[in-house]
């Protein structure tokens, strides 16, 4: 006897196999913005060349890790 099978679902009806519910720390962000744009800005990946923002967004990522550091009682980098 032939059972019935089920159809298969539409292929945009499944749902995310991963939702994010939580952000990023802002040391993770403040990284994350740091090589988004190194990897991005051509002053960046020319090694004769400085670039201003890649520095400024350095200085931000550095000074929110020895904060963090500073929280969780390290001694200071």
């Amino acid at each position: 006897m032939d059972e019935p099978r089920d159809t298969p679902a539409d292929a945009g009806s499944r749902t995310p196999a991963f939702v994010a519910t939580t952000r990023l720390s802002p040391l993770q962000e403040a990284y994350g913005a740091y090589t988004a744009h190194t990897l991005d800005c051509d002053r960046c990946r020319d090694v004769d060349q400085r670039c201003d923002a890649a520095a400024d967004l350095w200085r931000v990522y550095w000074m929110l890790a020895v904060a963090a550091n500073r929280r969780l009682g390290g001694e200071a980098v």
